[in-house]
């Protein structure tokens, strides 16, 4: 199932084990019963490849995607995964519909437009897209730098403001957020669109004034700038919160705690959307099964290589906004985590 992507730069699974801290692969069972197809007697599942897209390298997709394909890779017996690092959620949406990509990230709110054919993907229509599993809250982040006249969202108006990557939804969920202070990011301030690594560097070197993103928190790449430079999250007001659940429910009240970076000692209010696996609706069901099978039965193999990673329980795994790919669902019927 792997395809080429010619313009993905594709990381190797020994760039995965460099991510995860290499951890020897555990001993294969030894039971001679069948592992794959859920069922005595089903027909083993084939050496398949599946090529995931992530982010950029300094996110928490990236991280995150390496850790668990590092670990499908060395614990079952049929999967192997190659993570590929791509511009984020919006552009894994178009490459798993082509079927460039096989298991793409994304979170709630362009998953829910892809599937629907709503906002961003109204001109494009619906994607042939389902679920896979819910991964992590991934929370919205917005820097400025400790000197910064910057206090509020308020004054962003005027401001070079960083709204995300491009091709990701980040953007897409920054835009939304502006709309509630009254700020056109069209005509009221003059957008940037940068990867992790940039925006920070950006900020830091005083060429943007705030950069916007989403993610998982601790965000690598906002950890390592909080070293460098003093920087600063801006709360979001709970008024604006409220009108925001109230008109967009694939999002979520959140906040980062005091301390998740340098120098940021208070706690600061946010939201979140959920980051998860989507796949191209025509994957085979085997396939999906043995995916989400070997990611919950060995998640002790990963949980420590990204703090997101504790997020991915049981519980949550199945709380998806669009359908789920039938052999997911048949895994978490079986397991007694959806009726």
């Amino acid at each position: 199932m792997k395809k080429t992507l010619s313009y993905l730069l594709a990381f190797a699974l020994v760039l995965c084990l460099g991510a995860c801290g290499g951890k020897e692969a555990p001993a294969s069972p030894s039971s001679p019963e069948p592992e794959n197809g859920g069922s005595q007697g089903a027909a083993p599942l084939p050496p398949t490849d599946l090529t995931m897209g992530t982010a950029a390298t300094s996110g928490t997709y990236y991280f995150v995607g390496a850790a668990i394909g590092n670990t499908v890779s060395k614990a079952s017996g049929s999967l192997e995964v190659l993570v590929a690092s791509t511009a984020g959620g919006v552009e894994n949406i178009g490459l798993v519909s082509s079927g460039e990509i096989d298991i793409g990230m994304a979170n709630t709110d362009a998953l829910y437009d892809a599937y629907n054919g709503t906002g961003s993907f109204g001109e494009a229509g619906k994607r042939p897209i389902m679920g896979l599993m819910a991964l992590y809250p991934s929370v919205s982040h917005m820097l400025v730098r400790k000197d910064s006249s910057i206090q509020s969202w308020q004054d962003l108006a005027g401001k070079k403001v960083c709204l995300g990557t491009a091709g990701s939804s980040h953007a897409v969920a920054s835009k939304a957020l502006l709309g509630y202070y009254g700020i056109d990011w069209e005509k009221d301030l003059e957008a940037y669109y940068l990867t992790t690594g940039e925006m920070c560097t950006m900020l830091s070197d005083g060429d943007i004034d705030a950069a916007f993103l989403v993610g998982g928190a601790p965000v690598s790449g906002v950890t390592n700038a909080c070293v460098t430079t003093p920087l600063e999250l801006l709360d979001l007001e709970q008024e604006k919160i409220d009108s925001l659940l109230g008109d967009l429910p694939y999002f979520t009240q959140s906040s980062i705690p005091a301390d998740t970076y340098s120098g940021i000692s208070h706690p600061v209010e946010a939201v979140a959307l959920t980051t998860c696996f989507f796949v191209n609706e025509d994957m085979p069901e085997e396939v999906a099964y043995e995916f989400v099978k070997t990611v919950m039965e060995n998640t002790a193999d990963f949980v420590d290589a990204n703090e997101s990673c504790k997020y991915i329980t049981p519980q949550t795994v199945a709380e998806l906004p669009i359908p789920i790919h039938p052999g997911a669902l048949r895994y978490y019927q079986e397991q007694g985590w959806l009726q």
